[in-house]
């Protein structure tokens, strides 16, 4: 039953991606209608299928989502690859000499900002986009990635054999790829699947406050928020937060082995 879930759940966001390769074309057709709105699930109008219904618009509820999915993942794919990318440059900042204590202050400020926080704080300044929202969610999940990778190294390299290694003249580029980084990709891995689901939280959060990303496309969050009663809307408000909550769902159960195996290192 927990694969059946798992698997549900994987195929339902590679789903939303192949959708999302044609997002271009359904844009198009995520319009407004004033003839079709607010319309019940399995619905027509004017020769026009809605299997999910239509928004306050008029606009088709399904098109919405898959735009909104996509976007999404976008967000928390970009949020993981960026912030990735930002913790090995701490991490290797942590390791010149005399900045250890300096970097390791500057990552306890960044994580105690929240996100919303921050972005609330920047588009004072800065008009809201998606890049806006992807530079601060990675920026800031950067920091428990960039201290997990540290405390990894560091017992790397007061180990025996790394030690013996350097002590066997070995080059360090061969050390660093022999030992190190082997020792690190687990941690990456697992690590990099807990930001994207954050990510894509964190950005369907903001959006539903409005401080996300601009309205130039749907999001999950902006599609909740535009419901004013999710009793008598349920059919706009509650798909979203299905499509979140199961994706959720089968990336923490897909985390499982991989958290045990990590334990057991």
């Amino acid at each position: 039953m927990k694969t059946r879930a798992v698997v549900f759940s994987t195929s339902l966001v590679v789903f939303f991606v192949i959708c999302g390769y044609f997002v271009s074309f359904l844009y198009k057709s995520y319009i407004s209608n004033q003839e079709a709105i607010l319309l019940p699930p399995f619905s027509s109008k004017n020769n026009n299928f809605f299997p999910l219904g239509t928004d306050r618009l008029g606009r088709d509820v399904l098109i919405g989502l898959i735009v909104a999915t996509y976007t999404s993942i976008l967000v928390g794919v970009a949020s993981t690859i960026l912030s990735i990318i930002i913790s090995l440059f701490w991490l290797w900042l942590s390791f010149v000499k005399g900045l250890d204590f300096l970097v390791m202050r500057v990552l306890d400020a960044i994580y105690s900002f929240p996100v919303i926080m921050l972005v609330v704080l920047l588009n004072a300044f800065v008009y809201p986009s998606v890049q806006l929202v992807v530079f601060v969610i990675a920026v800031v999940f950067s920091v428990p990635l960039a201290r997990v990778l540290r405390a990894r190294s560091v017992e790397v390299v007061n180990s025996d054999f790394f030690k013996m290694a350097l002590v066997n003249a070995l080059l360090p580029r061969y050390i660093f790829v022999r030992y190190l980084i082997p020792s690190l990709i687990p941690l990456v891995r697992y690590q990099a699947t807990v930001i994207f689901v954050d990510a894509i939280m964190a950005e369907s959060a903001l959006s539903f406050l409005g401080f996300g990303a601009s309205d130039e496309f749907p999001t999950l969050g902006r599609i909740m928020a535009s419901v004013s009663n999710p009793f008598d809307e349920w059919w706009i408000f509650y798909p979203p937060l299905i499509v979140l909550a199961l994706m959720a769902y089968g990336i923490s159960r897909y985390l499982r082995p991989i958290y045990k195996r990590l334990t057991t290192f």
